[in-house]
């Protein structure tokens, strides 16, 4: 083998073996692409419970966002889209006691590198989830917390 051809292939060989390189649509980096959300009967004490999902490819807003509680987040969220426009991405839905959301799809950014759900509860505390890897995310939005389901 030439020695040109055998440089090209090691560089390609290695581009391919750092997958968190690439973008997450040619499998690179995180993903995420569906999201399913059980609501508790009497989640949030009876009252409807606002989830955001964020996922993040900026690492400055990434060390900004991972600090803050959901109540933190809600209030300073469009600052932060002001902020770092090309930096995170955010879906959100309002989840009413007992409703029920299966395998909606999710549209995960390429370069994504953390994903975060926010749960907007009633009661004090962080209600916040850093979601690990993984393409199917499945969240129970409990009486006082958000949780992850196996």
């Amino acid at each position: 083998m030439k020695p040109l051809a055998l440089a090209l292939c090691l560089a390609a060989g290695l581009a391919l073996g750092a997958c968190s390189l690439l973008p997450s649509w040619l499998g690179g980096g995180r993903s995420i692409s569906r999201i399913s959300i059980d609501a508790d009967p009497e989640a949030n004490h009876n009252s409807a419970v606002a989830v955001d999902l964020v996922m993040l490819s900026d690492p400055e807003a990434a060390a900004a966002i991972m600090k803050l509680s959901a109540r933190d987040w809600f209030q300073r969220r469009q600052q932060f889209t002001r902020d770092y426009p090309d930096g995170l991405r955010i879906v959100s839905w309002e989840m009413a006691p007992g409703q029920i959301l299966r395998d909606a799809p999710v549209n995960s950014p390429s370069g994504m590198t953390d994903a975060i759900v926010f749960a907007g509860y009633r009661d004090e505390g962080d209600h916040r989830l850093r979601l690990g890897d993984g393409g199917n995310v499945k969240l129970m939005l409990g009486e006082k917390d958000v949780s992850l389901m196996p």
